[in-house]
């Protein structure tokens, strides 16, 4: 009889044991937030969580609470997206750069959590765009055009363009990122300049500016023309036409 009523005791203690672990028992991560990369401009970012069961899930943001449960902090930017039942993702809108950070999926009681790096990106944009030049064909000087960027990441790659022609370093011209030199200037040099910026997020950015190159005309140069010349200058008349009258 005695060892009956100890079996019995047992089998309570041990259904009240397994009982008390199923209560307790952290709940299991079914999907866990995995690091994400947002660029800014973005309409939304999503980090994905769903657990197998639950008593309560936190959204937190560098340990400032987001959102509990179906709930969050502030509407226009934060919304849980999901059944509220299991799956509870985080959608993160018009992504900033203050939007980077940790986030992190606290599940049950005793809770236990899950988190994840949002990196927010920043396409390459241009600080310093260059300026128009003006140069005389032949100078022994060289023109030079400069181009200033930044962006998230910080490593800008710049290209040069005359035209739709990329430039890259010869005799004529040396591109060294956002610098570019023109030697020996000659009149076939003259026309649009172009920066183009790029850190591989987006299109990136371009600025352009003009070179500008004055040179003498070829009735100068002939020895017989510029006789003629002298003459002229002592004998310029000037018409002015205002409103169609010639005065």
């Amino acid at each position: 009889m005695e060892s009956s009523w100890c079996a019995i005791v047992y089998t309570l203690l041990f259904s009240f044991s397994c009982l008390n672990s199923a209560v307790t028992s952290a709940p299991t991560f079914l999907i866990e937030p995995v690091n994400t990369i947002g660029v800014v401009g973005d309409t939304y970012v999503q980090i994905y969580c769903k657990v197998e069961s639950f008593s309560t899930i936190d959204w937190q943001f560098n340990g400032n609470l987001l959102a509990s449960e179906c709930t969050t902090v502030d509407e226009s930017k934060y919304s849980i997206e999901g059944d509220c039942d299991k799956e509870f993702n985080l959608q993160i809108n018009d992504i900033e750069l203050s939007d980077e950070g940790v986030y992190e999926c606290i599940a049950g009681s005793p809770s236990t959590s899950k988190s994840a790096t949002l990196t927010v990106n920043l396409a390459a944009y241009i600080t310093k765009p260059p300026n128009d030049q003006a140069a005389i064909e032949g100078q022994t000087e060289d023109v030079i055009f400069t181009c200033e960027a930044d962006g998230k990441p910080t490593m800008i790659e710049y290209n040069w363009f005359f035209g739709n022609e990329q430039l890259s370093s010869n005799e004529k011209h040396s591109v060294q990122n956002g610098r570019l030199s023109i030697s020996n200037v000659a009149r076939s040099d003259a026309g649009i300049y172009t920066c183009v910026v790029s850190n591989g997020v987006l299109d990136g950015d371009n600025s352009s500016a003009i070179l500008h190159v004055n040179y003498i005309g070829d009735f100068i140069r002939n020895s017989n023309n510029a006789r003629w010349l002298e003459y002229l200058k002592s004998n310029i008349i000037f018409h002015v036409e205002l409103e169609g009258v010639r005065l």
